[in-house]
């Protein structure tokens, strides 16, 4: 396990298995999110950069430019749990990321 994808939708868990899989493999942890802030054409190059690279975690939601990266993978991880949990999930992380900020800013404040 040298070249790692993991997949799913939102709330399946994908931060947080890379993050533990990073932890135990000693592998570099690429996380989707931050190249998608690169528009296509960086986002594509980075992939095919990223492709030839020989260790490496990738994770986020797929893409229609994942072809790339999956046939350079050796594992590829596909987090599929049922649509209440990730709903759940997501509700439970919004939540505290808001009420998060809400006590934030109450404590700048005072």
């Amino acid at each position: 396990m040298e070249r790692v994808v993991v997949f799913g939708c939102a709330g399946s868990g994908k931060s947080t298995l890379s993050r533990e899989l990073a932890t135990c493999t000693g592998l570099p942890l690429i996380e989707r999110d931050a190249l998608g802030v690169l528009g296509p054409r960086d986002y594509r190059e980075a992939l095919g950069e990223l492709a030839h690279q020989q260790l490496w975690i990738l994770d986020g939601a797929p893409y229609y430019e994942d072809d790339l990266i999956y046939g350079a993978a050796d594992t590829v991880i596909l987090l599929d749990y049922p649509k209440l949990l990730v709903m759940w999930r997501v509700l439970r992380r919004t939540l505290l990321i808001e009420l998060s900020r809400r006590w934030l800013g109450q404590l700048r404040r005072s």
